[in-house]
Protein backbone atom coordinates (compact mmCIF):
# COMPACT_ATOMS: atom_id res chain seq x y z
CA UNK A 1 0.00 0.00 0.00
CA UNK A 2 1.37 3.42 -0.86
CA UNK A 3 1.67 6.02 1.87
CA UNK A 4 -0.38 9.21 1.76
CA UNK A 5 2.73 11.13 0.75
CA UNK A 6 3.13 8.83 -2.24
CA UNK A 7 -0.56 8.98 -3.08
CA UNK A 8 -0.84 12.74 -3.03
CA UNK A 9 2.74 13.81 -3.77
CA UNK A 10 3.12 16.10 -0.77
CA UNK A 11 3.75 15.81 2.93
CA UNK A 12 0.43 15.55 4.75
CA UNK A 13 1.97 15.12 8.21
CA UNK A 14 2.68 18.83 8.46
CA UNK A 15 -0.78 19.67 7.17
CA UNK A 16 -2.48 17.33 9.66
CA UNK A 17 -0.38 18.69 12.53
CA UNK A 18 -1.67 22.14 11.69
CA UNK A 19 -5.23 20.80 11.45
CA UNK A 20 -4.89 19.03 14.82
CA UNK A 21 -4.15 22.36 16.49
CA UNK A 22 -7.53 23.65 15.31
CA UNK A 23 -10.48 23.73 17.69
CA UNK A 24 -13.27 23.16 15.14
CA UNK A 25 -13.14 19.33 15.06
CA UNK A 26 -16.00 18.98 12.61
CA UNK A 27 -14.13 21.07 10.04
CA UNK A 28 -10.92 19.17 10.76
CA UNK A 29 -12.65 15.81 10.28
CA UNK A 30 -14.22 17.00 7.03
CA UNK A 31 -10.84 18.20 5.78
CA UNK A 32 -9.14 14.93 6.73
CA UNK A 33 -11.94 12.91 5.18
CA UNK A 34 -11.15 14.43 1.79
CA UNK A 35 -7.97 12.37 1.77
CA UNK A 36 -9.55 9.09 2.79
CA UNK A 37 -13.24 8.36 2.37
CA UNK A 38 -16.03 10.84 1.76
CA UNK A 39 -17.99 11.55 4.93
CA UNK A 40 -21.72 11.84 4.26
CA UNK A 41 -22.99 13.02 7.63
CA UNK A 42 -21.93 14.07 11.12
CA UNK A 43 -21.89 10.50 12.46
CA UNK A 44 -19.55 9.40 9.68
CA UNK A 45 -17.38 12.47 10.25
CA UNK A 46 -17.09 11.62 13.95
CA UNK A 47 -16.35 7.97 13.15
CA UNK A 48 -13.71 9.03 10.66
CA UNK A 49 -12.07 11.30 13.24
CA UNK A 50 -12.08 8.51 15.85
CA UNK A 51 -10.63 6.04 13.35
CA UNK A 52 -7.92 8.51 12.34
CA UNK A 53 -7.11 9.15 16.01
CA UNK A 54 -6.94 5.40 16.67
CA UNK A 55 -4.42 4.94 13.86
CA UNK A 56 -2.42 7.97 14.96
CA UNK A 57 -2.34 6.69 18.56
CA UNK A 58 -0.96 3.36 17.37
CA UNK A 59 1.54 5.27 15.24
CA UNK A 60 0.58 3.15 12.24
CA UNK A 61 1.31 4.07 8.68
CA UNK A 62 -1.70 5.94 7.39
CA UNK A 63 -3.24 4.39 4.33
CA UNK A 64 -6.75 3.97 3.02
CA UNK A 65 -6.94 0.27 3.90
CA UNK A 66 -5.89 0.78 7.53
CA UNK A 67 -8.28 3.66 7.92
CA UNK A 68 -11.14 1.66 6.44
CA UNK A 69 -10.45 -1.17 8.92
CA UNK A 70 -10.50 1.33 11.79
CA UNK A 71 -13.78 2.80 10.51
CA UNK A 72 -15.27 -0.70 10.26
CA UNK A 73 -14.28 -1.38 13.88
CA UNK A 74 -15.97 1.87 14.93
CA UNK A 75 -19.13 1.00 13.01
CA UNK A 76 -19.27 -2.42 14.69
CA UNK A 77 -18.94 -0.77 18.11
CA UNK A 78 -21.75 1.67 17.30
CA UNK A 79 -24.02 -1.17 16.09
CA UNK A 80 -23.40 -3.17 19.28
CA UNK A 81 -24.03 -0.10 21.43
CA UNK A 82 -27.33 0.63 19.65
CA UNK A 83 -28.38 -3.01 20.00
CA UNK A 84 -27.64 -2.95 23.74
CA UNK A 85 -29.64 0.28 24.13
CA UNK A 86 -32.62 -1.33 22.38
CA UNK A 87 -32.36 -4.37 24.65
CA UNK A 88 -32.29 -2.15 27.74
CA UNK A 89 -35.39 -0.26 26.57
CA UNK A 90 -37.15 -3.54 25.80
CA UNK A 91 -36.21 -4.92 29.24
CA UNK A 92 -37.59 -1.82 30.96
CA UNK A 93 -40.86 -2.13 29.08
CA UNK A 94 -41.47 -5.64 30.47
Amino acid sequence: MPTLDELYGKSLDEYFERLDSEIDWERVAKEKSRYFVPAKNEIEIKMLQEAYDELAAKNEELNEYGLQLAINRRQAIVKKRKHLERLKKWNKSL
